[in-house]
């Protein structure tokens, strides 16, 4: 049997998704807020009811409100009937079909080899592997982003109301798992209004007007239980909806809260960082430098579909960065969205590159791809190991 480069990146591919379940099977469930989402999710599990006060912090003075977006708790409730271990098996999941969701968006544009080059970068950027093996809501948001993306472009191609319907439960989806999936709101719009679609104006709108029924239903909880739509920008009054005090305790005199500790690492803000250390950190070198010949690429090309598709991306995750500087890690954590658009315009760049040198010499430019790969796995696999 005659072995294609083609087999060579879907080996790659899975040898990159078995070592994500390696690391989640084998950590423990305690890193940042997911012991919090696992903890809730666990106990949600057990009692069928999603609580109003978190259980898990009420005392007879102190209690958090459950505000809490769905979907991501309803994932992880889902895990919990099998256990712990359960839980750790889902956690992968969104990653590697986040991975296959970016090889069907590239595949789209009549290109496989574009697609397998988009999911081996996306599964082996570093900021995705941190997430992608801890109980965090961000490779979940990356997921469903890529579905409403997927049928978004569909909406504007083939005039089909189902994909308009898809459209508007995904990004409704998006927004029950994370407010940063704000962003796909200005994605459709940007990419709407860039369209040659008559009916475009038509479109942007019923597909927001699905938005807005789909995530009534938990707007409406929010409102009967709390007083307030506990929903980003539509939040009337935060105090509703966070913590509340059962019962005012005495101050003791004397007794002062000094504060947390300096903060250091990735702890510290983006500028204090630095961007090239933020570049080093979040993507690794090869996906930066990619990325930026590819971007050169792209302004000079705007007019390819390809293109425009990943012109809009950037623009619209580009205010993300507004939210998100005050620490580095919260930086790569809010801004991985980006990396579609990243990944897009990456895969693109290097197929073209590929196809001309391949009409030099056809072994050179398999060289190419393999070591574009091999500096892929370097800065992945450096992530896996800690």
């Amino acid at each position: 049997m005659k072995i294609k480069i083609n087999h060579i990146i879907i080996l790659i591919i899975v040898l990159a998704s078995l070592q994500y379940f390696m690391v989640s099977l084998s950590s423990p469930i305690v890193f940042g807020d997911e012991g919090f989402y696992a903890s809730l999710s666990s106990w949600i599990s057990e009692n069928h009811i999603i609580p109003e006060i978190n259980p898990y912090t009420q005392n007879l003075i102190y209690g958090e409100k459950t505000a809490i977006l769905p979907i991501f708790f309803l994932y992880e409730i889902f895990g919990f009937y099998f256990g712990e271990i359960g839980v750790k098996l889902l956690i992968p999941v969104f990653s590697l079909l986040a991975a296959l969701m970016v090889y069907m968006l590239m595949k789209s544009f009549k290109n496989k080899l574009a697609g397998l080059i988009g999911a081996i970068a996306l599964l082996m950027t570093p900021a995705m592997v941190t997430y992608g093996v801890m109980g965090y809501t961000d490779t979940l948001l990356i997921l469903l982003s890529l579905l409403s993306i997927n049928f978004i472009i569909k909406s504007f191609n083939d005039n089909k109301k189902i994909d308009m319907m898809m459209s508007g439960i995904f990004i409704a989806m998006s927004l029950l798992t994370k407010k940063s999936a704000a962003f796909l709101v200005l994605f459709l719009a940007i990419y709407g209004f860039s369209s040659q679609d008559n009916k475009k104006i038509k479109k942007i709108l019923t597909i927001i007007l699905l938005v807005i029924v789909f995530i009534s239903p938990w707007i409406i909880r929010n409102v009967s239980l709390f007083g307030d739509t506990c929903f980003s920008i539509l939040t009337i009054n935060k105090g509703n909806c966070g913590s509340v005090f059962l019962e005012t305790p005495e101050k003791i005199e004397g007794l002062e809260f000094e504060g947390r500790t300096a903060n250091s690492g990735t702890e510290i803000g983006l500028l204090q960082f630095g961007i090239l250390n933020y570049m080093r950190f979040a993507n690794g070198w090869s996906i930066t430098l990619l990325f930026l010949l590819g971007l050169g690429y792209v302004i000079f090309n705007l007019k390819d579909k390809q293109n425009i598709i990943s012109a809009s991306l950037l623009l619209s995750t580009l205010p993300l960065i507004l939210f998100s500087t005050l620490r580095v890690e919260d930086t790569a954590r809010y801004m991985l969205p980006m990396n579609i658009g990243i990944i897009m315009i990456i895969s693109v760049f290097v197929i073209k590159l590929y196809e001309r040198i391949k009409k030099q010499n056809k072994y050179g430019a398999y060289i190419l791809i393999i070591l574009i790969f091999l500096s892929f796995w370097m800065y992945g696999q450096e992530k896996i190991n800690t």
